[in-house]
Order: C-alpha cells, then structure tokens, then sequence
C-alpha cells in the first residue's frame, strides 16, 4: 500500500512537471508568435509598397484589385496606383503626412455664385457620362480669388480633356484675372489636383528649366477652398501667355502648339456610337493642326500674326523633313531641353 502511494506520488509530480513544463512552453511559443507578429508588422511598415510589384503573380493580382477598387470609385484606383508606383513605405507616408501638419500655408479661397458652380457641375457630370470634357467658350463663368486679404476677380471653366481632372470633389480649373490684375504674377493659370501633373515631377521639372535659362512656367503648391469648403493642396500652373515668356527672360511672340482638337472629337464620336474601335484615327505630328495659345489676342496683332505664320511654317516643314533641326531650333536650348 505504501509503495503504490509512493509510486501515484511519484506519477502526480512528473505529471505536474510534465504539465508546467508544456504551459511554459506555450508560452514562450506564444511570446515568439507574438514576436514574429511585431517583427513582420513593422517590417511592412518600412518595407518600399513596389517591392515585387511587377513580378507575377503579384502584378496580375494588383491589377485585378486596382480595377475593381475603381469600379467603386475612381480616387481609389488613382491612389492604389500612385502608391506602388512611388515606391515609398508606410511609415514614411506616415512620417510626412504628420510632418505636413505643422506647416501653415496662407489659403486661397475660390468663391463661385451658387449660379455659376451649378453650370460647372452640370458641365462635369456630362464629362463624366461622355468620359470625355468638351469644352467651349459659353463655359466661363464669373468668380473671384481671395489671396492674403487681396481679391481678384476672374473667369474660370472646368479644364482637362480626360476626366482624371474631374474626379471627386477636386476639380480642375482654367482660370483668367480681370481688371489688369495678375494673380501671383500671372494672369492665367491652372488650378488642378497635383495628381495631374505627377505631384512633385512637375514642380522638379519646371525648376530644371529655370536653372537651364529655358523657358518654364510658374507653378506653386497650395491649399484651395472653394466657397468655404476645404480641398487640400492644389497645383497653380501658369499657363502659356506673354507673362510666361517675359518671367522667363524672354521677348514677346507666338507661342505654338500641335493641336489634339481632332483626337478630342474622333474620341468623342466614337464613344457616343457602336463603331468598333479599330476604325479610331488617332492624330501625330503629321496630320495635327499647328495653332497657337490664345490666338484670339494674336489675330489682332499684325506682326504677331506674321512671326505665327513664320513659325508654323518652319514648323510644318522641319516635320515633313524638308528642313534640318539647325533651321529651325536653336541648338543649344534644344539639347538642354532634351537632356
């Protein structure tokens, strides 16, 4: 009797060894779960978001989740993109949005009559159904600019042809000062989501221009509310006018362009019947338009009509390969500009 006590005694203690023992080790595989868990958590934190982006399947996969997030909304498709293609982390998108909210920045507040924004929105909605924004001059409204306590008074249209412009609450817009006024030195621009322009590439590019003496446009990030209502940063791009070409250091003239007007329209006629899209005549250099930013100011002007002429014919003829780069461009600013 003794000896079988001595013996369940032994059997309790190493059961309870057994049993103590198997507790601690759970627990310390729980505490490297854990650890695993913390470790892999931070790591995506700090991991770049394109890591494997284009290797299948992840690519296909990505693809896939962009399409579908954009069937709900496409703000969401254009922000998925943007953030693989930018390649940053989580944590240093994190780091700077906290970052960003220290910095104070004086607001420019755009104020539109109820009247007016109607017309506009009206205008985006059609842009949205047609995927595509056609414009005209009866789409100017009026409006004004409030900027550190001084008002401008201006006209401004919906702007951009694809509706990546439109998207949302935050419109893109064409806007003119009136009274001989000019907005931050210039007295037409752009204001626009600073997606549309590959956020900080344009602003770099621009800047790159300057320090080479070539020609470059204005361009200034800052935050935007339109009759009260807060949309975070906007783009201000100086738009193509005597203004830009003075700032830049250089004489007044005709500035050209190959116009996308038939693109625009061969676009809008095909979504707007079942034609199949293999009948789309695209437009390129050889078939576009050559015209020139506005050219309702040029035709006033004689000798500014005579220097467009001059220019759309060089133009025309460096094209077709009837005269070398040498007789048309300068040489020099040419290379800069492509390098």
């Amino acid at each position: 009797m003794l000896v079988s006590e001595k013996k369940n005694l032994k059997d309790l203690k190493l059961n309870h060894f057994l049993l103590n023992y198997l507790i601690k080790l759970k627990e310390k595989k729980n505490l490297i779960l854990k650890l695993l868990i913390l470790i892999s958590s931070i790591s995506v934190l700090f991991l770049p978001l394109d890591l494997g982006s284009k290797k299948y399947p992840f690519n296909s996969f990505k693809h896939i989740f962009v399409k579908t997030l954009g069937k709900f909304d496409k703000r969401y498709e254009f922000l998925f993109n943007e953030s693989f293609l930018y390649g940053d982390s989580l944590i240093k998108i994190g780091l700077r949005y906290l970052k960003s909210s220290f910095i104070r920045l004086e607001n420019v507040n755009l104020n539109i009559s109820f009247k007016n924004f109607k017309r506009l929105e009206i205008k985006r909605n059609e842009a949205i159904k047609n995927k595509i924004l056609i414009r005209s001059e009866k789409d100017k409204v009026k409006g004004s600019i409030e900027y550190k306590n001084v008002i401008y008074p201006i006209r401004l249209r919906l702007k951009g042809d694809w509706t990546d412009h439109l998207l949302g609450d935050k419109w893109s817009f064409r806007a003119q000062t009136k009274k001989n006024k000019s907005f931050l030195g210039m007295k037409e621009f752009s204001l626009q989501h600073p997606r549309t322009r590959n956020y900080i590439n344009e602003y770099v590019f621009q800047k790159l221009l300057e320090y080479e003496e070539l020609p470059f446009l204005r361009y200034e990030f800052l935050p935007l509310s339109i009759n009260g209502k807060y949309l975070g940063i906007y783009a201000i791009e100086e738009h193509f006018s005597k203004e830009l070409l003075e700032n830049s250091g250089f004489r007044e003239g005709p500035i050209i362009k190959l116009s996308d007007a038939d693109k625009r329209g061969e676009f809008q006629r095909l979504n707007n019947s079942y034609l199949d899209q293999r009948n789309y005549k695209d437009i390129n250099e050889l078939n576009a338009d050559i015209q020139s930013f506005n050219l309702s100011k040029l035709a006033k002007n004689k000798s500014k009509v005579s220097e467009f002429n001059l220019a759309s014919d060089l133009l025309d003829k460096f094209i077709n390969s009837k005269l070398n780069t040498s007789d048309v461009f300068d040489l020099k600013k040419t290379a800069k500009y492509f390098a």
